[in-house]
């Protein structure tokens, strides 16, 4: 019996001197440990919502229409394509679309007290009223040279006038140098000029211009015009976006080369446009990148591409050549002879850019020509 009265008596006197703060302590930690989530979801950042591009629209519907087994299970997704196809639906009927900065802007307007005036069926918020717009990032590098397309049934693209085609775009100044913007260089009228180059539409023109001497023996043909390799021009860019959407897809812009004139080359036959080249210098700090590179279908094999690609990496001495080229494209073996090197194969890299109805190869490698 003395020993249990013992225990009880060191039990009380552990009981008494405890301190209160161990008692109050788990409280304390549970109530930090709530704080610091408080805190944390409250310095988390917020999510940033971008607008779908037309070409993600139809990936996204193309995507659902894959799954309609799962489409049917889920009201959400059922919902999202109805959505999509009527956006379809008025795109090829050439109906407005629901705009929501046009709204949220609108609303503003009027819970401020002013009315936007209206200019058509468009909404001209009165100056200094901020405007609410979305934004969204492209990180390819053609992107830069898109131009919306307007959502109109059977629009067309404009086309250069048929006597702009035959004859060339003329320019008074051809023969003047010009200074690029870019560098402040002083740009010659003329890169190169070839005399002695025959591609087949040249012969073919010099077969046609000689058929009605051919019983004449004393009859001799004229000196044939140089082919000549020049930097863009302004009065050159019609023609060349009328070539660009026949050769590559529609909305292509490359009135942005004007801006560094010095990495371009355009071949020229007697005014008329047969080829064309453009470099973007300033892609990365040691980067420069082949945006575009044409030569019309019946002059070629004559060493016009091979001269153009040359230029081309000799405006950029010291830095990195890179472009896309078409998985199909048999530019790619132009391209090795002077030394490009497949870094990277990407699938679908035009399906943006070509129609859905189009059969070109939508893949593409990405070279690297290395210094």
């Amino acid at each position: 019996g003395e020993e249990e009265e013992e225990e009880e008596e060191r039990t009380e006197k552990m009981e008494v001197d405890e301190p209160e703060d161990a008692i109050e302590m788990p409280q304390v930690r549970v109530r930090e440990r709530k704080k610091a989530q408080i805190e944390k979801e409250a310095k988390a950042p917020a999510l940033k919502y971008t607008v779908l591009s037309l070409y993600e629209e139809k990936l996204l519907l193309r995507r659902l229409e894959a799954c309609p087994h799962a489409v049917a299970l889920s009201p959400e997704a059922k919902r999202l394509r109805r959505k999509l196809l009527v956006r379809q639906a008025k795109r090829e009927r050439g109906l407005p679309f629901f705009d929501l900065d046009q709204a949220v802007s609108a609303a503003v307007s009027l819970v401020g007290g002013l009315y936007g005036a209206r200019e058509g069926n468009r909404v001209r918020i009165p100056v200094g009223l901020e405007t609410f717009q979305t934004t969204r990032q492209d990180f390819q590098i053609l992107d830069r040279y898109q131009i919306p397309l307007p959502n109109i049934k059977g629009y067309q693209h404009e086309t250069t006038r048929f006597m702009c085609r035959l004859t060339g775009s003329g320019d008074l100044f051809m023969n003047h140098s010009i200074i690029s913007p870019y560098t402040s260089r002083v740009l010659k009228p003329y890169i190169r000029r070839d005399f002695y180059s025959k591609p087949l539409k040249l012969r073919l023109l010099a077969e046609i211009r000689g058929y009605p001497h051919r019983n004449d023996p004393t009859w001799k043909a004229d000196l044939e015009a140089s082919i000549d390799y020049c930097y863009v021009r302004p009065n050159f860019i019609p023609t060349i976006n009328s070539m660009c959407h026949e050769f590559f897809w529609p909305g292509i812009d490359l009135s942005e080369c004007l801006q560094y004139p010095d990495f371009s080359v355009v071949v020229l036959y007697k005014k008329v446009i047969i080829g064309f080249g453009f470099m973007v210098p300033d892609v990365k700090y040691n980067e420069a990148y082949i945006s575009f590179l044409l030569v019309h279908p019946e002059w070629r094999r004559a060493g016009i591409a091979t001269f153009m690609i040359y230029h081309l990496i000799q405006t950029c001495m010291g830095k990195d050549v890179t472009l896309h080229v078409s998985a199909s494209n048999t530019a790619m073996l132009l391209y090795q002879k002077f030394g490009f090197k497949a870094e990277e194969y990407i699938l679908d890299f035009y399906d943006k850019y070509y129609p859905l109805d189009s059969k070109e190869c939508k893949h593409s490698f990405f070279l690297r020509l290395r210094r």
